[in-house]
């Protein structure tokens, strides 16, 4: 196996790509996305993950920033949000890095949630599986919910008004 990418066996799971260069850490959070049925492809190399996503393009992204890397980074991620400027794949910030001007910096990089160390492992496990259910969720879901096959937009500047 090369000693860059880490993956964990796919079963048409959730695809998530984490790129961190903490590795122990890594073990841990692969570990238990895999016992909640995600398919985990860890990279310790950027420009090896940015050419995956020419091959595979994953559910989602994990991104860890620490404190000695914290600019190298953020260059990462303006390199991915050029390489995926017309087909965006949502992306999560883990990081020990929690003051609020980081938080805001992750956040107006681009990431959906900017998850600060140590945290709750479940809590990020359910925010991906929610993002996965509902980027995932098909039209037809939206009659089992009750709603009507065909609605009628009103055009612009006219009320919508329910005919008896």
């Amino acid at each position: 196996m090369n000693n860059k990418v880490t993956t964990v066996e796919k079963n048409n799971d959730p695809i998530v790509y984490y790129y961190d260069l903490d590795i122990g850490y890594a073990e841990g959070i692969m570990w238990l996305m895999k016992m909640e049925g995600f398919y985990v492809v860890h990279f310790i190399e950027q420009d090896l993950m940015l050419d995956s996503l020419y091959v595979e393009r994953p559910d989602v992204i994990i991104i860890g920033i620490d404190r000695m890397h914290e600019e190298e980074h953020y260059k990462f991620i303006r390199r991915l949000n050029m390489r995926m400027e017309h087909n965006p794949t949502p992306f999560y910030i883990i990081s020990a890095l929690g003051y609020p001007d980081q938080i805001n910096k992750g956040l107006l990089a681009g990431a959906l949630d900017y998850m600060v160390k140590p945290f709750n492992s479940s809590f990020l496990t359910l925010k991906i599986r929610n993002l996965y259910n509902h980027s995932n969720r098909k039209k037809s879901d939206w009659n089992l919910m009750g709603m009507p096959e065909k609605v009628t937009i009103p055009k612009p500047g006219r009320v919508a008004k329910k005919k008896i």
